[in-house]
């Protein structure tokens, strides 16, 4: 008889040594949770004791999609790993896991925005002993724009053009109807162009309102709050065997 053979514990292969009587641990680590409008940020799923391959999965779906606003859109994913690897002893910060799609392609990010849209998967790791597996969901969903600002151009109180974008602010998209806060609050712009910090820079004007003054700036605020998207997600890490020495 062979000094080690594999067994199956709880789905995981491990080894069992026939000179000492032992079998390796077979870990079965969960995290689970539901999450509104916000990414999941690096979430440890727990400590392994024992150094060797890990099967990760992870199960994202979504219950409510992304509605309202000028042009609802939400991103859902990347899935991303954290762990220490046992082979060089470096943690491994930005292992992004490709996933499969609810159409049956594999993508690291979900755009679908459906309810039942999925992100699924799984990737092997070989982890390190006393460092933590970890792992994140990114999000981004449009419509959420606030705290912008624009120095107008007006005329008879009817708003002409824009002097000056103020940098700051963030989550406006291209597409986003925005009401400018001011005058008689009636009038509406339709942003053109944001830059990367999500501060708008360019708009048409949709409606150029009525009580506004030259030369002054304004609040912008989104004319439809988007409602954002829902997921729950599981994440499950499988203790596969260790690697020879």
């Amino acid at each position: 008889m062979p000094n080690q053979e594999p067994l199956y514990v709880d789905g995981a292969v491990v080894t069992y040594s026939a000179a000492t009587g032992t079998i390796a641990p077979a870990l079965t680590l969960t995290q689970d949770g539901t999450v509104q409008n916000a990414s999941v940020p690096e979430t440890s799923i727990e400590t392994p004791s024992t150094s060797g391959l890990y099967l990760i999965t992870a199960y994202i779906v979504t219950s409510q999609a992304a509605s309202g606003g000028a042009s609802p859109s939400a991103t859902l994913g990347p899935v991303t790993v954290y762990y220490t690897s046992a082979d060089t002893g470096f943690h491994m910060p930005n292992l992004t896991v490709g996933l499969l799609l609810q159409d049956g392609s594999i993508a690291p990010t979900n755009s679908a925005n459906i309810v039942n849209g999925v992100l699924a998967g799984s990737t092997v790791i070989n982890a390190l002993a006393g460092h933590s597996i970890s792992l994140s969901i990114g999000y981004a969903s449009s419509g959420t724009g606030s705290g912008g600002k624009v120095d107008v151009t007006a005329s008879g109180g009817a708003i002409t053009g824009f002097l000056t974008w103020i940098p700051i602010g963030s989550g406006y998209t291209v597409g986003d109807i925005l009401t400018v806060v001011g005058g008689n609050n009636d009038a509406v712009l339709t942003v053109t162009s944001v830059n990367g910090s999500g501060q708008p820079t360019g708009a048409t004007i949709t409606t150029p309102g009525t009580g506004y003054s030259n030369f002054t700036t304004y609040n912008l605020v989104e004319s439809s709050v988007m409602v954002p998207m829902q997921f729950a997600y599981h994440f499950k890490a499988v203790f596969l065997g260790g690697l020879p020495s």
